[in-house]
């Protein structure tokens, strides 16, 4: 008895399986697209989207609609193409900032005056007083330091015109250096602290090799505090400001300060007596 049911069990699956395969097999003919109605060809336009809407009519009424269509099936394959280039491109970007944040830092535009202006002032222009010295490096050229920055290139590497040279950064107004003035002669002094600020900057058109300068000159010598009013210019071609007292007096002093580590920031200066330029002390200044 056992044994007739499971043969009837299994007389009845198979030909459950056999209605299922046919109509699967009636199905997929009735709604696979064919070659003609996936390829557009330029003369076949008509026919492309009559078999392409031919195709989604009988799609969208068919029994297996509930499976994904074909253009759903498209979609999904560009989407995930995209998905694989974006995640190439992400990691080539991120190659790319890793060797760049492995790179050296880049060199400080100023090095080079910086390292001109140390030379130099070791061993000096070769060239006489109030010229400096400029040209090829085969063909020495010495030159007036009143042509540099006068708006006419006057040697040869045009270097008397050069934007770093020629720049008045160094002198703005508000521009304030600080730093310890250490006296030799002619005030017994203890080192202190002394300020320069500057209150006036002018450029004449007439003369544009110097600037025109207002400062004031502010000494903290013990629990005094002296103020001097100065009056002076800078000097494109040495990088040099000069400061004179407005009122002579032996109390007074003037300052010759250069900018001979080839930056805007630091002054290496002179206390001078303001009529015979003598030298009386030595300031190390910066700016703030």
């Amino acid at each position: 008895m056992y044994l007739r049911l499971v043969l009837l069990v299994l007389v009845g699956l198979a030909t459950f399986g056999r209605q299922v395969s046919s109509d699967i097999d009636s199905t997929s003919s009735s709604t696979t697209p064919s070659v003609e109605s996936l390829i557009c060809l330029p003369n076949r336009t008509e026919t492309c989207s009559t078999s392409t809407e031919a195709y989604s009519s009988s799609s969208s009424t068919s029994p297996s609609s509930s499976f994904p269509s074909f253009d759903r099936l498209l979609t999904e394959m560009e989407i995930l193409s995209q998905k694989l280039r974006m995640d190439a491109i992400v990691k080539e970007l991120n190659e790319i900032g890793a060797r760049f944040n492995r790179l050296p830092p880049l060199p400080d535009p100023f090095s080079e005056y910086r390292l001109y202006g140390r030379v130099s002032a070791l061993e000096g222009s070769g060239c006489g007083q109030d010229r400096v010295q400029c040209g090829a490096r085969t063909r020495a050229q010495c030159l007036s330091d009143l042509f540099v920055c006068d708006g006419i290139v006057d040697c040869i590497n045009g270097r008397d015109e050069d934007p770093h040279i020629c720049s008045e950064e160094p002198v703005k107004i508000g521009s304030t250096y600080v730093g310890f003035s250490f006296w030799q002669t002619c005030l017994p002094r203890k080192p202190h602290r002394s300020i320069i600020v500057l209150t006036r900057s002018r450029r004449i058109p007439e003369f544009k090799a110097r600037v025109w300068l207002k400062a004031l000159f502010i000494h903290h010598v013990g629990d005094d505090i002296l103020t001097h009013h100065m009056t002076g210019y800078f000097n494109f071609a040495r990088r040099q400001i000069v400061l004179l007292p407005v009122q002579m007096t032996d109390r007074e002093f003037g300052v010759q300060c250069l900018f001979n580590r080839g930056d805007h920031d630091h002054l290496d200066c002179k206390i001078v007596q303001p009529v015979s330029f003598t030298q009386c002390g030595f300031i190390t200044m910066e700016r703030l």
